[in-house]
């Protein structure tokens, strides 16, 4: 299963991966980066305030159910674009990305032009 995940950045690439594709793919590897850069120390002493669950597919489940997204009161949201040939690269970039950039919050720029909003 572990390779078919790090070989599906270079597939999506080639083809584009659609909107829904990209968001959920993001957010699994945001959940993965996230369990392997942080120390399982640091996790311990977070206690409460620690809320992505005990695992990747934990975390995966809290954040995808939206459970954890706070109400700003705003009610003006942008209009963006998205564009799907950015989208594989991204992913593939992000996956990559060490966890000195992860912590550094140094994201790749080919993950700054998969949404273009107004």
């Amino acid at each position: 299963m572990r390779f078919m995940m790090m070989a599906l950045p270079a597939v999506l690439i080639g083809c584009g991966v659609n909107e829904e594709q990209f968001e959920d793919e993001y957010l699994q590897a945001t959940c993965d980066k996230l369990f392997e850069c942080t120390d399982a120390a640091d996790i311990k002493a977070a206690g409460d305030f620690w809320f992505f669950g005990a695992d990747s597919a934990e975390c995966y489940d809290i954040l995808s159910s939206g459970d954890t997204v706070a109400d700003t009161g705003s009610t003006e949201v942008a209009e963006c674009t998205y564009d799907k040939s950015y989208a594989g690269e991204c992913l593939a970039d992000y996956e990559a990305l060490s966890c000195e950039d992860y912590a550094a919050a140094s994201f790749p720029d080919s993950c700054n032009n998969v949404y273009t909003c107004e």
